[in-house]
């Protein structure tokens, strides 16, 4: 989460977030932490829109 929100300070782009974006909801969502899915890799393919919601009270917990 927190190297979204230094990149996107820092001026990257959509495109340029997609890899770490992919990445910390393959962490969080499909292999819940490493408790399943050992291995699996998601990759973010012709994005047209996505929208994301965070719980304050959540955020310490995910960095």
């Amino acid at each position: 989460m927190e190297q979204i929100l230094d990149l996107q300070e820092a001026g990257a782009a959509e495109e340029d977030l997609h890899p770490i974006v992919a990445e910390a909801i393959t962490e969080s969502y499909f292999t819940e932490w490493g408790t399943r899915a050992d291995g699996l890799r998601a990759d973010f393919t012709s994005v047209s829109s996505i929208s994301f919601r965070f719980w304050p009270s959540r955020i310490p917990d995910l960095l």
